[in-house]
């Protein structure tokens, strides 16, 4: 069992829910040219009264997520001001894309792009994670009206990604000689609470059992990292592989080059120093999220 884009935000309203950041992020996308066009507001009133993401929500519920939006914008002064609140309320990548895929489709609502709105879609990509070739290809789906299938389509990507991130977190067991039942129970736990990975929840025992079965001390580490490379192969996916693999210990993450196991699998995906002390700052993000050792 898989989980669509959408499924990752249905339900009744909760505490910092992801969906007030997804408000401001088009609000801000609405404010950022000094001007709201009523096709702008169209396309924010459809996604609260149509998208099943806000499936759940009551007219009260979604008032209250507007509120709580426009009070934000209101006490920053500016759009971008808010652009680092609203990647801290979004830590996971499906999270993000879902948020810059719906502020592209309000910048493009209208027929022109003003300047201010391109810096506004610029600053948010760069805090939300997003890279420019993802950004490139976001921003031509709201434009050609397909963000919804664009959006699946790359949450489907995400899934094909959740096996390598397994037998990752299972490599690194191996290094650090931790292949306890309590280490796997305490990896389980973590991946199931991610987001990303818990698209694909129904199937990580499976996909534990199956990784931490082929962990043997003869192992040839780095051979195993190298073909995983060869799976995982667009950059994004890499880093974003590099703040799963920190969520394991969050509050070493900024101590990333003192991890044996990291700075190999760093030299082998090819990642710089600058990018994986960003992924750190990814990881802490998480914390709230992670559940309790």
């Amino acid at each position: 069992m898989t989980r669509s884009a959408r499924e990752t935000f249905s339900g009744p309203l909760k505490t910092n829910d992801p969906r007030r950041f997804l408000v401001e992020a088009m609000l801000g996308a609405m404010a950022s040219d000094g001007a709201v066009d009523d096709r702008e507001l169209a396309v924010m009133h459809r996604h609260l009264e149509e998208h099943e993401m806000f499936a759940g929500l009551s007219e009260r519920n979604q008032e209250i997520l507007l509120q709580l939006a426009r009070d934000a914008l209101a006490f920053a002064g500016k759009a971008t001001a808010r652009i680092p609140a609203i990647a801290a309320g979004l830590p996971a990548r499906v999270h993000r894309i879902t948020a810059i895929a719906m502020a592209c489709e309000i910048v493009v609502a209208d027929t022109v792009i003003d300047e201010a709105e391109r810096a506004y879609l610029e600053a948010l990509r760069l805090a939300l994670r997003v890279s420019p070739q993802e950004f490139e290809e976001v921003f031509t789906a709201a434009r050609e009206r397909r963000s919804a299938a664009d959006l699946d389509s790359r949450i489907a990507q995400i899934r094909v990604l959740v096996p390598s991130v397994v037998e990752l977190f299972a490599l690194r067991s191996l290094t650090l000689l931790q292949l306890t039942p309590d280490d796997r129970a305490q990896v389980r736990a973590v991946l199931s609470s991610l987001s990303d990975i818990a698209l694909r929840e129904a199937e990580l025992p499976a996909l534990i059992s199956h990784a931490y079965s082929r962990m043997h001390v003869d192992l040839d580490v780095q051979a195993a990292l190298v073909r995983l490379s060869h799976e995982v192969q667009i950059w994004i996916d890499r880093y974003w592989i590099f703040v799963y693999l920190m969520c394991a210990a969050p509050s070493r993450a900024a101590h990333w080059r003192q991890d044996p196991f990291l700075t190999r699998l760093q030299w082998v995906f090819g990642i710089k120093d600058h990018y994986l002390d960003m992924a750190a700052t990814d990881a802490v993000a998480l914390m709230p999220h992670l559940p309790r050792p």
